[in-house]
């Protein structure tokens, strides 16, 4: 024994007599670790280095097999289970038990603990913390240990058992990953043959010290958690022996083989490169040797382990369709290889890789309606000749996407009373979000070419759309137009929809369209009769009147739609042939005796003219693509209408309806179809907006008013500024594409174009300019010096060369004023102060030249007493901490505003300074007429406010109006924000916990820092999907901190608060973990008390919104 480190000791081990049994391994025989011959005295460890020398003879071998056996019992107890799989412990006890007892042969479950043990103890001592080579003696030779044990001898024992115990239940936990041990109670001899053989090679394990201690400190576990590589670690039984070592190795394989994939290289010849790799391995040689009859039963085996270890599996049914995709995709993707073992186990990984997007759709499905697989299933087994049940293709996704749609067919009465028709609508609302990512999924995969979708998929999904947009559409009509409270007749025309739609329903095609119009006249012409009951003839164009009749002062009849075309017309007079007696031309056609029943009427024709507006808007103009040039027509003309009168037929507007007698008494143009216009994209946007355009401008020509086409200019111009903000906004183009608008505007901003051409450079140049001025701001409105990079400098020469050339002072003037009105007049000053270099000089605009800009420390002194006394209240207020004097003045804040804006107004000293004159646009040149010198007209320089939350919440101030259910979004917006983050908040949370379950402890936790988790992420191929998971707890965490430095959150049965120190530190890399794994105190305390309050606020919301709603 001398000279021996303790693994070399274990290493030298020789099989125990045979009929050793473990109920006799006690006392004195475990004590002595007797050999054969005779027995081997722990002292002779403790001289190991004075006699180094000493040549051992084959009897004085140390027996590790009886340690192992005296230590097996100690160490199960120090094995753990999850939660749900609490009764594994006595299982795992009863299967260890009998392979120890029942080994034979030379590859045992015995000699592979001991081979493992060794190998681990080796890897301890030679690790940075490594061991004295005497440090069993070392320790049992104190006398302290002596007094406590008794003997040298027995607290040497009890030593080296207390150092093995935590070791072995690591190894013991790690062999019983995914319940591996079930399988050596199989009658598979196969399989337990491929077990025994991975199990007694520490090489193909590759089960390392560091990886059963703990991840900084390295000490031994004292309790040591059973894992699962389950995707959402849930307990599966493993089918395949040790098959997540063979995942891993796979997977890191095909990965790295995936990033050098060539050019030319199809996924066929990626997967036969990570092939051929990985045969190479031990693992895979292992794996290549499999006798041809088994090769079959072990794919099987694995591909089920596979789908366990990718796909949050949540029944029986779920897990073979999907085992069946993927062995079908497998087979397509390696052409008929099929079969040969380490060629189809990578197939399958590729498979779930190229196609992870459709599983996880899958996986949603599931989801939101569990027995979707169930009804997968029944469905194969009777309509087998239904086009997506093939093994042709990868249909899986697509045909449960199919179930889930008909799950939504309602019954003959679901959609005729309240209660059920709710719980539609609830099911819908579920159902929503994962139709419509399958949708958006497909077609990025066709805009991308990326061919994930066979045919019989794109079939499957142009049919699954046309029954979604039946839903929707019915959808919408309960919702606008079936209100909780309404009349019986308005609800019972619902399920009529939803036949009208039985084939489907494109609202792109004009078929459909068409359909709906027909119906919801059909719902008109009923509400007109139980409103005004039968109606008459009108008395001007001698057609039923559909609608509410208007009784003229000579009690004479007419529809409304002539009353329009009179008040238009303005012809004043009854057109009965007999009568022609004038009436008013304030005439109210509301006004009647049936005043009860015209409101109910209105009432129900703004819910119908709601829910026609979000057909269009949500259907008609889906997905970023207009509908039919038919579609388009139609559209157009339920806005454009023509009035006949006596002497002229007029083209006039009216509001985006299906109903013929709503026509505008003015004629301004809506702009709901344009803005709809704008949002699309595809070559045809260009022949709509000229279509929308020519309709239009017949409408203004009609009054021979010019300003209301210089009004109609700008109401295109401003659709196609805001459209330019949406696309071009944050993106890393925006400086390219701005200098790219500005170049191509110099010749055509005065050039002699066509009309909406010169529109479109306009509002390019507009936004170009706001582009710009944010640019100037950014590098020169500050103090800070710096210096442009070379593609700002071509945005600025660019602008200048604009400025310049173009032939007009207007571009310039509303450079000024966009940098004035959005980073004040201080910014503007301050670049002119640095407008010497040449590319700025542009910048100064002319009609201020010789002003100089004088610097004074309170410039509003000026104003007078009044000032002065204010600033005093103020400074004694913020001196004193009493702000009683400020709150009455505060209380009366806007009309206090509204008085002085108005004295700005009008005050005439603006006159003498050109600046102020440009930015609030005082002046009032006169407008030219000349649509074509659009350029020269000021109201196209305009400055206009771009709409954001802060601006929605002014004006809803100032408005003073109740509108409470936007009031309640709008107080808590800022944190509603972030409930967004809440799904990955809990994957994050889940993700740490399930990876450092009891291998940390509280002080360990404090020191493996954020960077040191992203080190380990990396090596286990996580990294991307951490990282992703912790910008989103990053950015709710900020959204929140400053609120949870008071927020009491309940914990533990008590109320707690963050430590403030913790909610004031950024979270940073060198944050430590304990900030994300969430605990009832110290730093876990913000990851919990962030999901508490984010939740919570959440629920507060909607019980509010439920509240004001009078919703349960």
């Amino acid at each position: 024994m001398h000279g021996k480190s303790v693994s070399a000791l274990l290493a030298t081990t020789k099989e125990p007599p045979s009929e050793v049994k473990m109920d006799v391994m006690e006392g004195d025989q475990m004590e002595r670790m007797e050999t054969n011959e005779e027995e081997v005295d722990l002292m002779d460890i403790e001289l190991q280095e004075k006699t180094p020398d000493i040549i051992f003879t084959p009897k004085r071998q140390f027996h590790v097999d009886y340690l192992i056996l005296k230590c097996v019992q100690p160490a199960l107890g120090n094995v753990k289970d999850p939660p749900t799989d609490s009764s594994r412990a006595i299982e795992r006890l009863k299967i260890i038990l009998n392979s120890l007892q029942n080994d034979s042969g030379d590859m045992t479950v015995l000699t592979g603990i001991a081979k493992h043990l060794t190998s681990i103890l080796k890897e301890k001592e030679q690790g940075p913390t490594t061991m004295m080579t005497n440090w069993l003696s070392a320790e049992a030779s104190k006398p302290e240990n002596i007094n406590r044990a008794g003997t040298f001898r027995r607290f040497a024992v009890q030593c080296l058992e207390s150092k093995v115990i935590p070791l072995l239940a690591g190894i013991i936990a790690f062999i019983d990953t995914n319940r591996n041990l079930d399988i050596l109670t199989f009658n598979e001899q196969w399989k337990i043959g491929l077990w025994l053989q991975i199990f007694n090679d520490p090489e193909l394990t590759q089960l390392r010290y560091t990886g059963i201690v703990s991840p900084s400190r390295h000490q031994e576990l004292q309790e040591v958690i059973v894992k699962t590589t389950s995707l959402e670690g849930k307990v599966f039984s493993a089918g395949l022996p040790f098959s997540w070592l063979i995942f891993q190795q796979i997977d890191e394989v095909l990965r790295n083989t995936i990033n050098t994939k060539e050019v030319g290289d199809s996924w066929f010849d990626v997967v036969m490169k990570a092939t051929e790799i990985f045969q190479e391995l031990p693992l895979g040689k292992l794996l290549s040797s499999t006798e041809g009859t088994y090769i079959h039963p072990l794919l099987k085996s694995y591909i089920l382990d596979f789908v366990h270890m990718v796909h949050a599996v949540q029944s029986e049914e779920e897990c073979n369709l999907v085992c069946e995709t993927v062995r079908i995709g497998c087979k397509i993707l390696i052409e008929g290889e099929f079969g040969r073992l380490l060629l189809s186990l990578i197939g399958c990984h590729m498979t779930h890789i190229l196609h992870d997007v459709r599983f996880k759709n899958f996986s949603h499905i599931v989801h939101v309606w569990p027995g979707v697989s169930r009804r997968t299933v029944e469905f194969q087994q009777k309509e087998s000749n239904f086009h997506l049940v093939t093994d042709e293709e990868i249909t899986l996704d697509i045909l449960a996407l199919h179930m889930l749609i008909d799950h939504l067919e309602p019954s003959k009465e679901s959609l005729n009373k309240p209660e059920t028709r709710t719980k539609w609508l609830r099911k819908v609302c579920d159902y929503r979000p994962i139709i419509e990512r399958i949708f958006g999924h497909f077609n990025q995969d066709t805009d991308r070419r990326e061919f994930h979708y066979g045919k019989k998929c794109q079939r499957g999904i142009e049919q699954a759309r046309l029954q979604w947009t039946r839903v929707v559409v019915v959808k919408l009509f309960i919702e606008h137009v079936c209100t909780s409270g309404k009349e019986e007749l308005d609800i019972r025309r619902c399920m009529p929809l939803w036949q009208t739609f039985r084939e489907g329903a494109d609202m792109k095609d004009i078929k459909s369209l068409e359909k709906m119009e027909r119906f919801l006249k059909l719902c008109h012409k009923d509400i007109v009769k139980k409103c005004f009951g039968d109606q008459a003839k009108c008395i001007s164009c001698e057609n039923p009147i559909e609608g509410a009749p208007v009784r003229l002062p000579c009690d004479h009849v007419i529809c409304r739609k002539c009353f329009y075309d009179c008040v238009t017309l303005k012809e004043f007079e009854c057109p009965h042939g007999g009568c022609h007696e004038n009436f008013p031309a304030d005439l109210n056609p509301d006004k009647s005796e049936n005043v009860g029943e015209i409101r109910k009427y209105q009432d129900y024709r703004t819910r119908c003219n709601s829910f026609f507006m979000e057909v269009v808007s949500q259907l008609c103009f889906a997905e970023g693509t207009p509908p039919s040039q038919e579609v388009i027509e139609k559209l157009l003309s339920y806005i454009i209408g023509h009035s006949k009168g006596k002497k002229v037929e007029r083209v006039v507007s009216r509001e985006l309806t299906i109903f013929d007698d709503s026509i505008d008494p003015t004629p301004v143009v809506r702009s709901f179809l344009l803005q709809q216009l704008m949002q699309t994209s595809g070559h045809e946007i260009e022949t709509h907006l000229l279509a929308y355009f020519n309709y239009a401008d017949r409408l203004v020509k009609t009054t021979g008013d010019k300003q209301q086409l210089i009004e109609l200019c700008l109401l295109v111009m401003t659709c196609m500024e805001d459209s330019l903000h949406q696309q071009y906004a944050h993106r890393e183009d925006e400086i390219t594409m701005a200098t790219k608008m500005l170049r191509d505007a110099v010749p055509n901003i005065i050039g002699d174009i066509e009309l909406l051409d010169k529109i479109d450079n306009l509002s390019k140049v507009r936004f170009s300019l706001t582009v710009v001025s944010k640019y100037i701001h950014k590098l020169y409105g500050t103090a800070q010096k710096s210096m442009p990079d070379p593609t700002v400098r071509k945005l600025f020469d660019a602008a200048s060369k604009l400025c310049e050339e173009c032939g007009s002072p207007w571009p310039r003037r509303y450079f000024v004023k966009q940098l004035c009105r959005c980073y004040g007049i201080e910014s503007y000053q301050t670049v002119v102060t640095k407008s010497e270099a040449s590319f700025l000089r542009w910048v100064r605009l002319p009609e201020l030249k010789g002003n100089k800009v004088e610097e004074c420390h309170d410039r509003y002194i000026v104003t007078g007493d009044e000032y002065k006394e204010l600033r005093e209240t103020i400074v004694t207020a913020v001196l004193s901490e009493n702000s009683e004097k400020l709150e009455l003045l505060l209380q009366d804040m806007q009309n206090i505003l509204r008085v002085i804006n108005g004295k700005i107004l009008n005050d005439q000293r603006l006159g003498a300074d050109p600046l102020l004159q440009i930015l609030y646009e005082t002046d009032k040149p006169q407008d030219t007429e000349a649509v074509m010198l659009l350029q020269e007209v000021p109201s196209v320089w305009r400055y206009r406010a771009m709409i954001t939350v802060n601006h929605l919440r002014q004006h809803l101030d100032a408005a003073k109006m109740k509108l409470p259910v936007l009031r309640l979004f709008l107080k808590e917006e800022y944190h509603l924000r972030a409930i967004r983050f809440v799904p990955s908040i809990i994957r994050l949370q889940k993700m740490l916990m399930q990876k450092y379950n009891r291998k940390l402890d509280r002080a360990e936790a404090t020191t493996l820092t954020i960077a040191d988790v992203k080190v380990q992420m990396r090596q286990e191929r996580r990294l991307k999907e951490f990282g992703h998971l912790l910008e989103d707890y990053i950015e709710a965490w900020n959204c929140v901190r400053e609120s949870l430095e008071t927020y009491l959150c309940p914990a533990n049965e008590s109320l707690v608060t963050v430590d403030k120190e913790y909610c004031r530190k950024d979270i940073t890399e060198d944050t430590s973990i304990s900030h994300l794994i969430p605990t009832y105190k110290d730093a876990g305390l913000c990851s919990y008390a962030l999901l508490f309050f984010l939740l919570k606020k959440q629920n507060i919301f909607l019980d509010n919104y439920c509240s004001q709603t009078k919703q349960k």
